[in-house]
């Protein structure tokens, strides 16, 4: 039996003008992949939205997809999509409930969402012939997490991931984790990432895989199972300086026996126009060198942290705009530029640091943070 994974789907950009062009015309060159799979997972990145819904509250834009992305995923032979991912929120309760009822009537199965915290951590059961399959799907605790009154996608929090990690092994054959997090435009996981994803291998998830960043990343072979830490966009047509954006990659499973061998389908995707395409031969080629490159820094703990640290240095004044007293756009842009002075002292760092690093002031700061946003 096999199984394929790919990375996010909007359906936004020149992509909703084509409404009267079939799903072959978008998702080209992959018929053959899709078709040998009995099950094709993709990230829904978006709720479906409708016309009078409201944006939440958020940093960044709200996205949201029409009904037609559904029509051409089901089309192409997507029968699940994953949807804890930072943007499934940006409509509230209502894009939540309205993606959850029109994924129902296209025959597409969802995991990761729904009406409220407890409805979010249920794992998806997959069964195909004498294959039992376990899809756990979670996200980066951003602007799209569910509570317990309230619609969302399930966060990333290791022991509630161990725990259903062990029950869903007790009623299935393969166990896969799917995790919506990571740094944008960055193409290698941090440290921690890697410790995170290791540790659901550990306790027992035969994959791990990985998208959000915007760009593929590498992926390794551990404990006997599979990390792909990033998968990239699968189909998002907006537009990017980076040219990581426009490349990304497809993986699919065989599964036997307890045993699972993988291949990637590396594309492109909304560059030229608004398709995903399989790449060329010389596209190829970069690609297979550029992987090969990224997978042997994560397998060294040590240059991991060097290109990390190179990462975070180069976005300080990006990252530390946060925690400073500018709230004003213009004064922000002006900081980041370096026109303007930090006021963050030896003493107002120290405190700072000191309630971001430490699990209790921070569980703290983030309740009380959260209720003013509230």
């Amino acid at each position: 039996m096999k199984i394929s994974f790919w990375g996010d789907f909007v359906c936004c950009g020149r992509i909703p003008q084509q409404m009267e062009v079939s799903a072959d015309d978008i998702i080209t060159d992959f018929k053959d992949v899709l078709n040998s799979c009995a099950f094709n997972v993709v990230n829904l990145e978006s709720p479906i939205a409708y016309s009078g819904m409201k944006g939440i509250l958020k940093e960044g834009a709200a996205i949201s997809s029409q009904e037609i992305a559904l029509k051409w995923l089901k089309e192409e032979g997507f029968n699940v999509v994953t949807l804890a991912n930072n943007h499934i929120l940006d409509f509230g309760d209502d894009g939540i409930k309205n993606t959850l009822e029109k994924a129902e009537e296209y025959g597409l199965k969802t995991v990761g969402a729904g009406n409220n915290l407890q409805q979010a951590r249920q794992f998806l059961m997959l069964e195909d012939k004498n294959c039992k399959i376990a899809v756990i799907n979670a996200c980066e605790q951003e602007f799209s997490i569910a509570t317990d009154t309230h619609a969302g996608a399930n966060p990333i929090n290791e022991i509630d991931i161990y725990n259903e990690i062990q029950s869903a092994k007790l009623k299935a054959d393969y166990v896969f984790v799917v995790i919506h997090g990571g740094h944008e435009y960055y193409q290698l996981p941090s440290p921690r990432t890697k410790k995170l994803y290791r540790f659901f291998i550990d306790a027992g998830a035969n994959a791990v895989v990985a998208h959000h960043p915007h760009c593929f990343s590498g992926y390794e072979e551990y404990n006997d199972g599979f990390i792909f830490y990033s998968l990239g966009n699968f189909l998002f047509d907006m537009n990017s300086p980076s040219k990581l954006w426009y490349e990304g990659f497809g993986v699919s499973l065989k599964l036997n026996d307890g045993k699972m061998e993988y291949e990637v389908h590396p594309y492109v995707q909304c560059k030229e126009e608004p398709v995903v395409r399989i790449m060329n031969t010389e596209e190829i080629d970069i690609f297979n060198k550029r992987i090969d490159e990224l997978s042997s820094i994560i397998a060294d703990d040590e240059k991991l942290k060097v290109e990390f640290e190179k990462f975070a240095d180069s976005h300080a004044r990006q990252y530390l705009a946060r925690v400073l007293p500018y709230s004003n756009h213009y004064l922000v842009a002006l900081y980041k530029r370096g026109w303007f002075p930090s006021f963050m002292g030896r003493k107002k760092n120290v405190s700072i640091a000191n309630a971001v690093r430490c699990e209790a002031h921070r569980d703290v700061l983030a309740y009380l943070l959260e209720k003013k946003l509230r």
